[in-house]
C-alpha cells in the first residue's frame, strides 16, 4: 500500500514510501519500506488475508484471525472482516 504524503496547489500527489503488512509470530505489524521502520499494531494474530473486491474494484477486503490461550487452557477466536475504499486508483 501506498498513501498519498502531500497534494500539490496543482493537484499532483507525492506518494509515500511503500507499506507492508504481515504476521511475524503471532504480531501484526506494519511495515514502512521504505524507512524500514515496523510497528506492531495487534498480538495474537493468526493470519491477515487482502483480497480486491469482485463489485467496486476499488475495493479492498480484509479478514483478520486471532487466536489467544488462556491460563486455564480455554481457547479464544475471533475472526474479523472488513472493507477499504482505495483513492485515486
Amino acid at each position: 500500500f501506498q498513501i498519498p504524503s502531500s497534494i500539490g496547489d496543482d493537484g499532483e500527489i507525492t506518494w509515500s514510501n511503500q507499506i507492508t503488512y504481515q504476521v511475524v509470530g503471532t504480531q501484526l505489524t506494519r511495515i514502512d519500506v521504505g524507512a524500514g521502520q515496523s510497528t506492531v499494531i495487534a498480538n495474537d494474530i493468526q493470519s491477515i488475508v487482502f483480497e480486491a473486491a469482485a463489485n467496486p474494484i476499488s475495493t479492498v477486503v480484509y479478514t483478520v484471525n486471532a487466536q489467544k490461550t488462556l491460563v486455564n487452557d480455554r481457547v479464544l477466536t475471533a475472526s474479523i472482516t472488513g472493507e477499504a475504499r482505495l483513492r485515486n486508483v
